[in-house]
């Protein structure tokens, strides 16, 4: 196997590692901490917060991602982050671009009908909590 595919793969295992780092799932924690709950809209904003801390440096104070929709048929997403609470926004680049929209797009189903009109969801997060708020 050619050494860069070696490298290539080195640095993924190494991504997962810090990202399940960062989420506190290690060797000396119980097993009972890799159960997730069922199909929840929790489940769906931890997930995107999940695949995002990639991207991350390792202490930051804040980060969201924006997912706005200016019109039909149009998607915009911004990923920012601050590492002190009064720092300006900084953009990162998740380790998965895609994935934090599917989240967001599933969690449409947990809204009631007449709040599905939103225009923004805004999923922030840090290394104690994440929550998803809205803009109509």
């Amino acid at each position: 196997m050619p050494s860069v595919g070696l490298n290539l793969k080195q640095k993924m295992f190494t991504a997962i590692l810090n990202t399940l780092k960062r989420l506190g799932v290690t060797s000396e924690k119980s097993e009972s901490n890799l159960v997730c709950p069922d199909d929840t809209q929790a489940l769906y904003i931890k997930k995107a917060s999940s695949c995002m801390m990639d991207g991350l440096p390792d202490d930051y104070y804040l980060a969201w991602l924006e997912y706005s929709k200016p019109e039909a048929g149009k998607v915009l997403l911004s990923y920012k982050y601050q590492l002190k609470k009064d720092d300006a926004p900084a953009t990162f680049e998740p380790g998965d671009h895609l994935y934090p929209a599917q989240c967001v797009e599933s969690m449409d189903k947990f809204l009631s009908e007449d709040k599905r009109n939103w225009t923004v969801c805004k999923i922030q997060f840090n290394s104690d909590a994440a929550f998803a708020s809205y803009k109509y």
